[in-house]
């Protein structure tokens, strides 16, 4: 299965620099462990030591968060360098129940038996999400 990462950055100008800190993030990670992306400033400051209580982190806080590289089904969900985070997080764990559903079929029916009716597949589904 391929990973799902982002390299992400934010550029903005500091005491007469340009700073564009960057961090990549696996996202499956984040997912599995909290459910959802949290915001994802306060992991790019500490990847960049950035006190999260200094000026700099204000001003990198108005900036934009971009992408710059992208791996996994997450490409999908990245657009001139924005992140459609809703729409991954949706996408990702409609993913995680179909894997979760499709295991449990394979315990029960044959190959044969659910290429023949892709309906038993999809009502395992239905009925997943709604125990």
């Amino acid at each position: 299965m391929m990973v799902n990462k982002i390299e992400i950055f934010v550029e903005f100008d500091f005491k007469g620099e340009t700073l564009n800190p960057r961090t990549t993030i696996n996202l499956d990670k984040i997912m599995e462990n909290e459910g959802g992306i949290y915001p994802l400033i306060p992991t790019l400051a500490r990847d960049n030591s950035i006190d999260r209580y200094s000026y700099e982190f204000e001003i990198m806080e108005s900036a934009p968060i971009m992408v710059s590289k992208a791996e996994g089904m997450v490409t999908d969900f990245v657009n001139s360098g924005e992140f459609d985070q809703q729409g991954f997080e949706a996408a990702w764990k409609r993913a995680q129940d179909h894997k979760i559903v499709t295991s449990i079929a394979e315990q029960f029916f044959t190959p044969d038996e659910l290429s023949q009716n892709s309906n038993i597949e999809e009502a395992l589904l239905v009925a997943y999400r709604y125990t």
